[in-house]
């Protein structure tokens, strides 16, 4: 009698051990798990991210090298729409969207990414005249292409489509997450490349949403 009750007692101590031991491993093994989930997501984002900017490359080689101008009707997702397949390709997988319907105009489908406003570039060129905001930009006009950023991912509650470095403290401030994947955040170029970059590299020691030279030094964080 009391050789199976000390065998049962030994046994249940073991199973106290096995679930410690597990408890263990699974408190070491999950932030593992959500470390790669993480980035299987921030992978996504700058595939998306690139495909975008194929697409913007396309455009440019149908509209003699001009960027999709700004407008209060045809936005860039409309100008861009027939440059890809599919609509998740605005999107970064981090984002968790309510309505995930895919909508017939596709300036209310569900987007991640802001584009640059040039308010800088405007302001410089025009003198300062607001009125020709519609005017298209010319890529070769940008002296710094491959360092200049076209898009970025904008905060999940943002509805801005243009990010106006100008508006207020500055969109670059309020309207961007450039802490969406890891401390850092995707971000598409002129020249159509997709890049990620940790916090604060697209803003220090130049803003990389600012053409002209003396915005890129006196307009970084």
């Amino acid at each position: 009698m009391n050789k199976d009750f000390n065998r049962r007692a030994f046994t249940l101590i073991e199973l106290l051990v096995v679930i410690a031991i597990i408890a263990i491993l699974a408190g070491m093994l999950l932030p593992a798990l959500s470390v790669a989930k993480s980035k299987s997501q921030q992978i996504k984002c700058i595939n998306n991210a690139r495909q975008l900017g194929i697409g913007l490359e396309q455009y440019k080689i149908d509209y003699s090298d001009s960027i999709p101008p700004r407008s209060l009707t045809n936005q860039w997702p409309m100008a861009l729409k027939p440059y890809f397949e599919s609509q998740n390709i605005l999107m970064c997988p981090i984002d968790k969207f309510t309505n995930n319907l895919v909508e017939t105009n596709i300036n209310k489908a569900n987007r991640s990414f802001i584009i640059n406003g040039f308010n800088d570039y405007y302001f410089d060129t025009f003198d300062g005249d607001w009125d020709i905001l519609e005017e298209p930009v010319k890529a070769s006009s940008i002296p710094f292409v491959s360092e200049t950023v076209i898009f970025g991912e904008k905060a999940s509650k943002s509805k801005h489509f243009y990010m106006d470095i100008f508006e207020g403290k500055g969109n670059d401030v309020t309207e961007l997450d450039f802490k969406k994947h890891n401390g850092g955040s995707t971000y598409i170029f002129i020249d159509s490349h997709a890049s990620y970059l940790k916090f604060p590299q697209a803003f220090q020691p130049e803003n990389k949403w600012a053409i002209i030279s003396t915005y890129r030094t006196n307009y970084n964080f």
